[in-house]
């Protein structure tokens, strides 16, 4: 046997074939949709200048919150609570049921976290660079549909 290193595309018929049967026996069902992954990027503006910002993706009902940062003037003044807020907002209307994020253990971004209803779900030791990280969790009811002829 060898194992190469391709590109995703090569084997990507094959993890089609492969993932049908087995989403069918434990989810009911296959829809490429539900894996798909979404990104999304959000900016904060004062003006005409990015002060702040968020990228997350979405993926089977899961929202991955992979970066928010406020820019070092415009800290502590509710741009990253606005940020957030509108990062679940989109969650919701997209159906999510769990946000889900990574921060460094121990760092002032963890009670600000806390304070937005996140809690902490694991830590995953050793890990990026090295650090011990806290993998904070919040549940969500998602927006309900609009009634049919509606949105």
């Amino acid at each position: 046997m060898e194992i190469l290193q391709v590109e995703k595309e090569v084997v990507k018929d094959f993890l089609d074939r492969e993932w049908e049967p087995f989403d069918l026996e434990q989810f009911g069902g296959h829809t490429q949709e539900i894996w798909a992954e979404q990104t999304y990027s959000l900016a904060a503006y004062q003006g005409e200048v990015v002060v702040g910002a968020a990228v997350f993706q979405i993926e089977g009902g899961v929202g991955k919150l992979e970066e928010l940062i406020v820019g070092t003037d415009y800290r502590q003044r509710g741009v990253g609570g606005q940020l957030i807020d509108r990062f679940e907002e989109i969650c919701r209307q997209e159906g999510c049921h769990k946000l889900r994020l990574i921060t460094l253990l121990g760092s002032p971004a963890q009670p600000f976290y806390e304070n937005h209803g996140y809690h902490q779900e694991a830590v995953s030791r050793r890990d990026f660079q090295g650090r011990d990280w806290a993998v904070m969790v919040k549940f969500i009811a998602h927006a309900p549909s609009p009634p049919e002829g509606e949105g």
